[in-house]
């Protein structure tokens, strides 16, 4: 018996599956079960928009029977970098100004006598 994945009301742009189910193929004989192993992988896109994103899952054979339907969600965040704002670089710099100044200064004092 052939079975395949169904994969269903996805956004493409965001998600994308790689199906794993028969590759290798792997044989049932006599009513025993298979080891446990992986059907397919969901890839998402980083990049894509922040959203919740929802597919279904469903287990099919060659004749298109549909033994098992599963619905999943997926939540897209991609993660925020904050840049610093130029005013932050001109006051670090500008306080480094300041302080370099006063160390000069300070050096170009004589020393004070008693």
């Amino acid at each position: 018996m052939d079975l395949f994945l169904n994969f269903s009301g996805y956004n493409p742009s965001v998600l994308f599956f790689n199906q794993f189910l028969g590759s290798p193929d792997f044989v049932l004989p006599n009513n025993t079960v298979s080891p446990t192993v992986a059907l397919f992988s969901a890839v998402i896109d980083p990049t894509g928009p922040t959203g919740t994103y929802g597919f279904t899952v469903a287990l099919q054979d060659i004749n298109d029977v549909v033994s098992s339907l599963v619905t999943g969600y997926v939540s897209v965040n991609p993660p925020t970098t904050t840049i610093p704002e130029p005013t932050t670089f001109a006051l670090l710099g500008s306080g480094a100004l300041v302080l370099s100044s006063l160390r000069a200064r300070r050096r170009r004092q004589p020393p004070s006598g008693s």
